[in-house]
């Protein structure tokens, strides 16, 4: 069986981390198929690709604001860097003919540049799954960005299947967005969806015995600011600091927090490819909100500060407070910077009981989205009536 999957990729590396991590159980399940990754992140080939995974590159775009993206590099208007788009995605449908598209987050692509892919799979007898986020902003900017374009009564005619990367018990985005009956009818809770690292590898401690805190900004893309107070917050302390800024940061910036860093005897890298890994030996972790990065710091079981972005969106602030409001995470606001208030808060995460903090976790989240999603996605590609499913409670 052949399928693509796709993401916009307009900020950050977590669209097609979160179809990559899918992608890979697909093919665990089902070892015979073919996936092409229809994306535009520009390190999609420094992340380890399963076998059988391929990737189409887009022209990268980049975000400027809700729902405005222009060209990276292209220097060509919009209009022109989405049409290319479109047809270079509707072109490898053409060709590829996959027997389920998967759609990230946008139902109908960044500008509708999903819209001739969507036709091709329809008209070759393909179906279409569309995976969301748990969150994916504020009800009323979601209702307001979708509303208008008629978005939600669109998504039956276009998709076989919903999933929702999360669980009803946490946010239910069916209820939070007012979606239609259905497109509720069409949804199934799958779960967090997590890249696991390597499972059978043992946690390594440090052999001078002092913790390890950990400090990650995802993409890094906008976290110059808060590697800039882990710096501070950290340079006297006494545990190993390790900051990790991301590929996509301004060369500039990132080379002065470097040199910041390394003068404070903190250790400084750009990419990490085994992150998981990396999470699991940490004794604290402190990071954005980003979706896959508090899901792979939920499946490490590290104690985790959050500093979430809350703008051109607040999803990642609705995330972060209900995990906090669980017991999960400790939130730290990024209203100013403030490196007294971060060190307080790694120190107290720091005393908190790894045992307990899993045992927590374990009770509270279902942290097998990516399973679960594959085997949803090859359900969809059997062709069994997936349409009738009521909605299945997560």
């Amino acid at each position: 069986m052949r399928f693509i999957f796709y993401s916009h990729d307009g900020a950050g590396l977590g669209h097609v981390r979160r179809n990559l991590a899918i992608a890979a159980e697909v093919i665990a399940l089902r070892p015979s198929s073919a996936v092409l990754l229809a994306c535009s992140a520009d390190e999609v080939d420094r992340l380890t690709l399963p076998p059988n995974v391929d990737v189409v590159k887009l022209p990268a775009i980049t975000k400027e604001g809700n729902g405005r993206y222009s060209a990276r590099r292209l220097g060509v208007g919009p209009e022109d860097v989405f049409h290319l788009r479109a047809g270079i995605i509707a072109g490898a449908v053409w060709a590829f003919r996959p027997d389920v598209l998967v759609a990230d987050k946008h139902p109908f692509g960044v500008r509708g540049e999903l819209r001739p892919a969507l036709d091709f799979v329809g008209a070759h007898g393909g179906r279409a799954v569309l995976g969301l986020r748990d969150v994916l902003d504020d009800p009323e900017a979601v209702v307001a960005e979708w509303g208008p374009l008629g978005l939600p009564d669109e998504i039956p005619h276009a998709y076989d299947r919903v999933l929702v990367y999360g669980q009803r018990s946490i946010m239910d985005p069916v209820k939070a967005y007012s979606l239609p009956p259905a497109v509720e009818g069409l949804t199934r809770f799958c779960g967090y969806v997590h890249t696991a690292g390597d499972r059978a590898r043992e946690r390594q401690s440090r052999p001078d015995g002092k913790s390890t805190v950990l400090a990650t900004v995802g993409g890094g893309g906008d976290g110059d600011r808060l590697l800039a107070d882990v710096i501070d917050a950290c340079s006297t302390a006494p545990w190993h600091t390790v900051l990790v800024a991301g590929p996509q940061g301004d060369p500039g910036v990132r080379q002065a927090l470097r040199h910041r860093a390394e003068a404070a005897g903190l250790e400084f890298r750009t990419f990490v490819r085994d992150l998981p890994d990396r999470m699991r030996d940490a004794d604290a972790l402190v990071s954005m909100g980003g979706y896959n990065t508090i899901a792979e710091a939920m499946a490490a079981g590290v104690p985790t500060v959050c500093v979430p972005r809350t703008t051109p969106r607040s999803e990642q602030l609705i995330r972060a407070a209900a995990f906090e409001a669980r017991g999960l995470l400790r939130i730290v606001p990024n209203d100013a910077p403030d490196a007294s208030r971060m060190r307080a808060a790694i120190e107290e995460v720091l005393t908190w009981e790894r045992p307990a903090l899993q045992d927590r976790i374990r009770s509270t989240l279902r942290l097998d989205g990516a399973t679960t999603a594959a085997a949803a996605i090859l359900e969809v590609a059997d062709k069994e009536d997936v349409g009738s499913e009521a909605a299945l409670a997560g």
